[in-house]
């Protein structure tokens, strides 16, 4: 499986077999596109593969992550009774991109029941159809796509076996001090955040799910960060990962010994068949590629 997840303007792959112990990775690397991606040019989705698949012989079968700025994320506010279908027809054919009023195809996933909510996600069907075209040109196909923070959480339920835990959290560090955090309880998404993080405390700005989770997270990372308190109690776990090459804040948020904060890399849990130095840092980008190990127990 040949795991691909594109942020900002970098694209890691990660290419993994099937072993008697579990998934074993037999190459990884970090592409830079120059001049940034554009998913309706299929010149520049090109540039990704031509990368990807030349490091990796005869595979066909690839996962792909999407940064979140490429999809619109939306709530849909339900009672999840008999209804709901029903306002997600009605909101399916509302899904027309504002922006360049190009049509676009829009998943849907029941949250926790405590949320009241059902998050939806919606794709260009330019850029779904480019992606899935392209791929067949390299004989490759694409059997997954997730987005980001979405496709790191899918990883770690694999990879850190979360039905151990009540409630985990996954924590993107971003660029310009925009954060996201997804709560999981019962392998259910109860909320997503998007935060500010200032000098002086960590703000909200955009929640999808229980409201009131979200304030609590966002008042224990103050609480965390600005006091001496060494265990978040919003969550069993919270799993953190920084996906561009920039490592203050989560080397930073490492050093405060958090007891119940653990750094995602899926390198510390994966056994590699690969002779490439791998810092715990710099390596944390290859968390996206989690949608690739679906299923898969390590």
């Amino acid at each position: 499986m040949l795991g691909i997840a594109q942020c900002g303007d970098y694209v890691h792959y990660l290419n993994w077999v099937s072993s008697e112990s579990g998934p074993l990775v037999t190459d990884f690397k970090s592409q830079f596109i120059k001049g940034g991606i554009d998913y309706t040019n299929p010149e520049n989705i090109k540039q990704i593969f031509e990368s990807g698949v030349k490091s990796v012989k005869n595979e066909t079968h690839v996962s792909f992550s999407i940064d979140t700025k490429f999809l619109n994320l939306y709530q849909i506010r339900t009672n999840f009774d008999e209804h709901d279908n029903q306002l997600i027809d009605w909101n399916n054919s509302q899904q027309i991109d504002k922006n360049s009023n190009s049509l676009c195809t829009s998943f849907q996933y029941p949250m926790h029941p405590e949320s009241k909510s059902i998050l939806g996600i919606s794709i260009q069907d330019a850029v779904r159809n480019n992606l899935t075209t392209i791929a067949s040109q390299f004989n490759c196909k694409i059997v997954a796509l997730s987005s980001g923070i979405f496709s790191a959480e899918q990883g770690v339920r694999q990879w850190f076996h979360t039905k151990q835990f009540n409630s985990h959290i996954v924590w993107k560090i971003g660029k310009h001090n925009i954060d996201q955090l997804v709560l999981v309880k019962k392998d259910e998404i109860v909320a997503f955040l998007e935060i500010r993080r200032t000098k002086e405390n960590i703000k909200l700005r955009r929640v999808i799910g229980s409201q009131n989770d979200a304030n609590n997270i966002i008042n224990q990372i103050n609480d965390v960060i600005n006091t001496d308190k060494s265990k978040f109690t919003c969550a069993e776990k919270v799993f953190v990962y920084q996906s561009d090459k920039r490592q203050k804040e989560v080397r930073g948020l490492m050093d405060l010994i958090i007891e119940n904060l653990v750094l995602l890399n899926p390198f510390t849990v994966l056994e590699m068949d690969v002779d490439k130095k791998c810092n715990e840092f710099s390596s944390l980008p290859f968390a996206e590629t989690g949608v690739a190990f679906r299923g898969i127990d390590v």
